[in-house]
């Protein structure tokens, strides 16, 4: 059962409240009426691609950042989402400026209005992370939401200088291998 933390915030706990927080998720998207910024360390379940396409088609600027680790192996599969949206962009990236080693992952997880109606936490956008042991929140603040679109504009305009992005071919053999070891991320 999720737990209601205040009228501003409830928390989910996966596998066991994984509906329950994927319900709340898609909600977020659905209610979005203008923009619409999700940063993302795993990109690739399904219901949220639809949804966020579906928020496009309404008219909401649905704006994402990826991880470029895990882009690169679904690179043609985000390519056909990038093309699919008309409001909106994909800009893959790394941790970049934020981080002390700029090549180290974007492991956030985060999604979020202008208005302030927020999402954050430990699972990924992939069907496996729903089945793993994580946390998420569901959250009002538009102090956060201000916060994190500056952040998102910071990196997004860092990484269309530095990395690779999804007009073009996929990493190479020897990109992929300079990507950070597994053990470092």
């Amino acid at each position: 059962m999720p737990v209601k933390i205040n009228d501003n915030e409830t928390d989910f706990w996966t596998p066991g409240e994984a509906k329950d927080a994927q319900d709340a998720l898609l909600s977020l998207i659905q209610g979005a009426t203008t923009e619409l910024y999700t940063s993302d360390y795993a990109f690739c379940w399904v219901p949220l691609w639809e949804a966020l396409q579906v928020a496009d088609k309404r008219g909401v600027k649905v704006h994402v950042l990826v991880d470029l680790s895990q882009s690169a192996r679904i690179w043609s599969q985000l390519q056909a989402f990038r093309a699919s949206l008309t409001q909106g962009d994909v800009t893959v990236t790394t941790a970049g400026p934020t981080s002390p080693r700029p090549s180290q992952i974007n492991h956030t997880k985060a999604m979020w209005t202008p208005e302030g109606v927020c999402w954050e936490g430990s699972v990924n956008f992939s069907m496996s992370g729903w089945e793993e042991s994580n946390t998420c929140r569901l959250f009002t603040s538009v102090a956060w939401a201000q916060m994190a679109t500056a952040l998102f504009i910071s990196l997004r305009e860092w990484a269309l200088t530095h990395v690779k992005q999804l007009d073009t071919a996929g990493p190479t053999r020897e990109e992929l291998l300079a990507l950070p070891p597994e053990s470092e991320i």
